[in-house]
């Protein structure tokens, strides 16, 4: 347990050793339903964070991965046993209830109105109706030209970590002929991914976390990324930050920016231009004069902050002078600035 109040001072508050290998983990009330692999379903009582407790435990058939919730049933992804269904609305006693085994390997699950969409693996997607939990059964797939290892649903699109495929969009409108309408494919391999808005956030193992702009599902674009110093399996986000499980570099937390902002973004009342000024110059210009002091951050395209410009009140233009940087594009962010503004540096 992780307490994030202070995001750049991350805490841990409390832990429980599973007896297995934790992989997958939801959040229902004040429990923790965690897929522990070989040892099954594990519930957590979690309404003390700092002494988390046991309370309940359904030891599935095969290899639990990955687990979603929906009402009073946990969706088990079981490796080879498939999709396992567990009545949960005893915590202290899940009961499995039903199952459907997949054709490969189930990894991951996620939960959509009265289907499940199973990341399995070698298979692809498989799409199964679970309006009878106790007698669910495929009724679609899509064979995903990669490994399936992680899957979320946004809207009516699924999103899947296809690993050496990268990120898959398959269109689930009609859940019953899901087709794939678009595909990045990132430098790494494809483990996790979380959407929020217009944005996917990949884990690409060794590549880090890679943005991807979803705004147009037929043609997912790169526009940013961050190499994190572990190898990136997992990412979870939150409001305007990633968080990303990176194997042996632990949690790393990331702040998202944004990204593709026009040169008129507003910085609250005012409304910045940036206007090359000469070699290595570049002249920030304000509609009106700053009426307070104002920090300008600069960061290379991978996140990392290389430069910092302070403004005093009254200032309407600024020169910034990266004379002493490399060749490349960099964002300059304010913190009311909504996205970043990017600055073309060429020698």
């Amino acid at each position: 347990m992780i307490d994030i109040s202070d995001l750049t001072n991350p805490q841990e508050v409390g832990f429980y050793d599973t007896p297995g290998s934790a992989w997958g983990v939801a959040i229902s009330g004040h429990y923790a339903f965690v897929a522990d692999r070989w040892a099954g379903l594990r519930v957590i009582d979690i309404s003390d964070l700092t002494n988390p407790q046991e309370v309940g435990f359904y030891d599935t058939p095969g290899s639990a991965w990955g687990v979603a919730i929906s009402g009073h049933y946990a969706f088990v992804a079981d490796d080879w046993a498939g999709l396992r269904v567990i009545d949960i609305s005893n915590p202290t006693s899940p009961q499995e209830v039903g199952f459907y085994v997949t054709p490969d390997e189930a990894i991951d699950v996620a939960v959509s109105g009265s289907y499940a969409f199973v990341a399995d693996r070698d298979a692809g997607l498989r799409v199964i109706d679970i309006s009878d939990p106790s007698h669910p059964q495929e009724v679609s797939f899509h064979d995903t030209p990669g490994e399936a290892l992680d899957v979320v649903i946004s809207e009516s699109y699924a999103f899947v970590a296809d690993r050496w495929a990268g990120f898959r969009v398959i269109d689930i409108s009609d859940p019953t002929k899901p087709r794939e309408v678009g595909f990045y494919d990132p430098p790494g391999r494809a483990y996790g991914v979380a959407v929020l808005g217009d944005h996917a956030f990949v884990a690409d193992r060794w590549a880090g976390l890679r943005v991807i702009d979803v705004s147009d599902p037929t043609n997912p674009q790169e526009v940013g990324f961050y190499d994190t110093p572990g190898h990136a399996y997992g990412v979870a986000v939150l409001g305007d930050y990633a968080f990303v499980a990176d194997w042996n570099a632990g949690l790393q937390i990331l702040e998202f920016l944004g990204v593709g902002v026009a040169e008129d973004q507003a910085i609250g009342e005012f409304t910045p231009r940036v206007i090359p000024a000469g070699p290595d110059q570049f002249r920030v210009v304000f509609s009106t004069p700053l009426r307070k002091p104002l920090r300008l951050d600069l960061f290379s395209v991978n996140g990392r902050r290389v430069g910092i410009f302070r403004l005093t009140p009254g200032v309407k233009e600024a020169t910034l002078n990266l004379s002493g940087f490399a060749s490349g594009v960099y964002l300059l962010h304010a913190p009311r600035l909504a996205g970043p503004l990017r600055l073309i540096l060429i020698r």
